[in-house]
């Protein structure tokens, strides 16, 4: 189902949802990084990226980013 919505260019319908995440930020997921972005309904969620674990990493948070790191 979806609502009536306004924000920014003027009202539409969309879907209601809850964002997981703030965009622009990272997370480790096991060993894979993670960022935050929107999908298709303007929805924030965490989508996996890279996997550390592949080129015999793991994944760390430095300075506030998730990243592969040599274990």
């Amino acid at each position: 189902s979806q609502m009536c919505m306004d924000q920014g260019s003027g009202p539409y319908c969309g879907t209601l949802c809850t964002d997981q995440c703030t965009a622009n930020t990272s997370q480790c997921s096991s060993t894979t990084v993670q960022t935050c972005e929107a999908d298709t309904n303007g929805c924030l969620r965490w989508v996996d990226g890279v996997d550390c674990d592949d080129a015999t990493q793991v994944c760390q948070v430095v300075t506030g980013d998730a990243t592969c790191v040599a274990p």
